[in-house]
């Protein structure tokens, strides 16, 4: 039996975009005590990400994933090598306050 595919009538998106303010360079290793979790997924909230063909091969995510530690630059590297990264940045409490 085949279903109809799941369709929102209304989706909130965020763009969030910048060089350095919007991605975090803390190690997702420091996500103990109060801040351990937002070391977890959010199964609620999805994030994509994807780095433009300007600065070398493109590096996407494959598409919408749970929000978790990973989607930022690695310290002392100007873009993620592969993804996730073991970084985190104000994406985690960002996507959180969103969601609520």
């Amino acid at each position: 039996a085949a279903t109809a595919p799941v369709r929102a009538d209304d989706v909130q998106v965020f763009l969030v975009a910048g060089q350095s303010n919007c991605d975090g360079r803390g190690p997702a290793s420091g996500l103990t005590g109060p801040l351990a979790k937002w070391a977890k997924p959010q199964d609620d909230v999805s994030i994509t990400y994807s780095c433009s063909k300007l600065r070398g091969p493109v590096l996407t995510s494959g598409g919408f994933k749970p929000l978790q530690p990973g989607w930022s630059v690695a310290p002392g590297k100007s873009r993620p090598t592969e993804l996730p990264s073991g970084t985190f940045g104000p994406e985690v409490s960002f996507g959180r306050s969103m969601a609520d």
